[in-house]
């Protein structure tokens, strides 16, 4: 099935592994936990070395073993999006150009496309997003002031004493989590009988208004 690429802003093939570096071992360091207000979960993790079969040990780049903290978050599409770094959220910030606004633009607007297809359809919807933080043996700035920069640096005591919403942002959009819950079989039958017999019969649910619907 296609899956949708924020970078391009387009659908592709699924790729092989092959086509990705390969992550070690994530040790997860800080949990942000699921919060109903702010729809969404996040962890800080980091990188360990990854180790070949031919006894090589490497890391996704060259910084040396360990220095990669990751955050990694999912939620509900509509409260990823404004976090992901192609939201328009960040433009007047980074200074984007004309072109770039508007690459961005229909980035976000086929991500927001992609998520309502699959909700339109009865299908719950998890966006997965990530990002990466380089760590150095700089001295600790304000943790409020961490830089979104993914070619910055940080010290480990920033990443893990940052607020919520400085570690939260500019993420990387890594896909969505689709995922089908059918009606149990009996459960119209069920909900028509009830009816008929004169009792009113709502719905309770955490599912998005779309899913909910189907």
């Amino acid at each position: 099935s296609p899956v949708f690429d924020g970078g391009s802003a387009r659908r592709y093939p699924k790729q092989s592994p092959q086509h990705h570096a390969p992550l070690g071992r994530l040790r997860v360091l800080r949990r942000l936990p699921f919060s109903s207000h702010l729809r969404r979960m996040s962890v800080v993790a980091q990188e360990d070395p990854v180790a070949h079969s031919g006894g090589g040990i490497s890391t996704r780049d060259a910084t040396g073993s360990g220095n990669n903290l990751w955050v990694l978050a999912k939620g509900a599409p509509e409260a990823i999006g404004p976090l992901l770094s192609f939201s328009g959220t960040y433009d007047d910030d980074d200074g984007a150009d004309g072109e770039e606004v508007a690459r961005r633009a229909r980035a976000y607007e086929a991500y927001t496309a992609t998520y309502l297809h699959h909700m339109s359809n009865g299908y719950r919807v998890i966006a997965l997003a990530t990002r990466r933080l380089r760590v150095g043996q700089h001295p600790p700035s304000p943790p409020d002031n961490l830089d979104h920069s993914d070619a910055s640096s940080y010290s480990r005591s920033e990443v893990l004493q940052a607020p919520r919403s400085a570690l939260e942002a500019r993420l990387e959009f890594a896909g969505f989590a689709v995922l089908d819950c059918p009606l149990k079989r009996d459960s119209a039958e069920v909900v028509k009988k009830l009816q008929e017999s004169l009792h009113r019969v709502v719905m309770i649910t955490g599912d998005g208004a779309l899913t909910a619907a189907d």
